[in-house]
């Protein structure tokens, strides 16, 4: 008669019957085969085998090494709450950096602007660049990312002579951000009025009308002009004051903030035309920094005065010509 007892097989971690030495070996044999042939016959999921079965390309693997090397750049690392992704856009075709800074809270355009070049500074540093020139043996280390270590295929290394002007920087501070080319010195900034309401958590305006005698005030209303205009948005004193937006009559569209009645502070407009602007506004009027984009695909990225491209900023043709410099009451000077 065998004796027969249980305990535990520190090798496999469970509980199993001790036959004696021989009949032990056999059982642990016997057990190892079984896991084997579980594990040979396991089929992962249709979705695991997609990615399974999806190669990394140089674009991935350049965008997480771009990536790590800005989280782990000295400056940029001790700053605990800024936070670091590196994406590609294929609609812009850019190479986006952004930074997300949860703790930073400017409340005026300059302040944002002060924040962006002291964070865009960091990042050039870290990527050597200074003043839109490569500081490292006149070489892009941003595009070395996206090679191989040490050798080099003669399509590839031609591929990422070409992606220099892809890097775009762009910083988000709360309600605020900020953007920028890497290789650029023009600034896009979209800055929070603490004096904007936000609609969202403002009543609807009263069902009365709109007039001098009895105006809608501190609420969100839904009001049609005499030549057929249409908005939608929040009202202070009988005005639009907030954020909203407002549909003209001859088809053009406008989304963003509003002071007394007119585009204020940042906005972007549709034109009926095709042509659009995303920026800064003042008394109804693009006045700041902001993007004009043509019908045609040509863009300008700059200082806005009067309505007119006016001081610093980038003009972009469809071709890739590109006229960066100073500009005059809409005209072009100098680089």
């Amino acid at each position: 008669m065998i004796k027969m007892f249980l305990h535990v097989d520190l090798i496999g971690g469970t509980m199993a019957p001790k036959y004696g030495l021989r009949n032990r070996a056999v059982c642990l044999v016997t057990i190892f085969f079984i896991n084997m042939a579980n594990q040979l016959s396991a089929t992962p999921s249709s979705d695991m085998q997609t990615l399974m079965d999806t190669k990394t390309s140089m674009l991935d693997w350049g965008l997480y090494r771009l990536q790590e090397k800005l989280r782990n750049y000295e400056t940029l690392r001790l700053l605990s709450n800024i936070d670091i992704q590196t994406t590609y856009d294929a609609e812009e075709d850019k190479i986006i950096i952004e930074l997300f800074d949860t703790l930073r809270k400017p409340t005026t355009p300059s302040e944002v602007q002060n924040a962006c070049e002291a964070i865009f500074q960091t990042v050039e540093e870290a990527l050597l660049v200074e003043n839109g020139k490569d500081v490292y043996n006149g070489k892009c280390l941003a595009c070395n990312f996206f090679n191989h270590n040490g050798w080099s295929e003669p399509k590839l290394t031609e591929a990422t002579q070409f992606i220099r002007g892809k890097f775009q920087l762009e910083y988000h501070l709360n309600d605020n951000s900020c953007s920028r080319a890497l290789y650029g010195a023009t600034f896009a900034v979209t800055a929070y009025d603490p004096e904007i309401i936000d609609y969202d958590i403002l009543p609807s305006c009263p069902s009365h009308a709109n007039t001098k005698y009895t105006p809608w005030h501190y609420c969100f209303g839904d009001g049609l002009e005499e030549d057929g205009s249409h908005y939608e948005g929040s009202f202070k004193q009988g005005k639009y004051h907030g954020k909203g937006t407002y549909y003209s009559a001859n088809g053009d569209e406008y989304f963003g903030h509003f002071a007394q009645g007119k585009f204020n502070g940042f906005g972007i407009l549709k034109l009926s035309n095709k042509h659009s602007y995303a920026g800064q506004f003042e008394d109804g009027i693009k006045h700041g920094l902001g993007e004009y984009r043509f019908a045609n695909g040509d863009k300008y990225t700059g200082h806005f005065k009067d309505d007119k491209f006016h001081g610093s900023g980038t003009y972009t043709l469809t071709n890739g010509t590109v006229f960066e410099g100073i500009w005059e009451n809409g005209r072009f000077l100098s680089d």
